[in-house]
């Protein structure tokens, strides 16, 4: 009788046959956990369907939603620095390197289309998006013209955001 064992990293698979079977996913187990070890002790993260692993700064102070949305992001295999507040995280901009920015455009302390201007403004190219509840066609155009490279109305679809990121990675 055969049975197979599917393991993460899609290319990575298990054949169980026999009849010690705990044996043998005892040693499918300890393979895995090899496989693992090895992709954090060279810090490689295998690609996600051959996508882009980027850098992304994500703007958004709902403190619910910011965090499913990073932990989304990086399940996906992506970095992120989370940040509630536009101060932060234009403190986060000076030190770093961004493939992304996602902006929410009500904040605290500002707006992400300030920020997004500001940042055109400076010669910044990074892409952007806009993640946000306002869905007027005013609004959306209003964000496309200060900078943002797409506009995602809340509530939204994490498989449309994750396929837009995709799609930006890209450019």
């Amino acid at each position: 009788m055969g049975y197979l064992a599917n393991r993460p990293f899609g290319a990575v698979t298990v054949p169980i046959v026999g009849g010690d079977h705990e044996g043998i996913m005892k040693a499918g187990f300890f393979f895995f956990i090899s496989i693992s070890f090895f992709f954090a002790i060279l810090d490689v993260t295998p690609s996600v369907q051959g996508a882009k692993v980027m850098h992304i700064l994500l703007l958004e102070d709902d403190e619910t939603l910011g965090p499913l949305i990073e932990y989304k992001l990086k399940k996906a295999y992506h970095e992120v620095d989370w940040s509630t507040h536009v101060e932060t995280a234009q403190s986060f901009i000076s030190v770093g390197h961004y493939d992304l920015y996602i902006l929410d455009w009500m904040l605290p302390d500002g707006t992400g289309t300030e920020l997004c201007s500001a940042l055109r403004k400076q010669g910044d190219s990074t892409p952007v998006l806009m993640l946000t509840a306002r869905d007027a066609v005013e609004d959306r155009v209003k964000g496309l013209q200060l900078g943002a490279d797409d506009y995602l109305v809340k509530p939204f679809a994490m498989e449309e955001l994750l396929a837009r990121i995709e799609e930006l990675g890209r450019r």
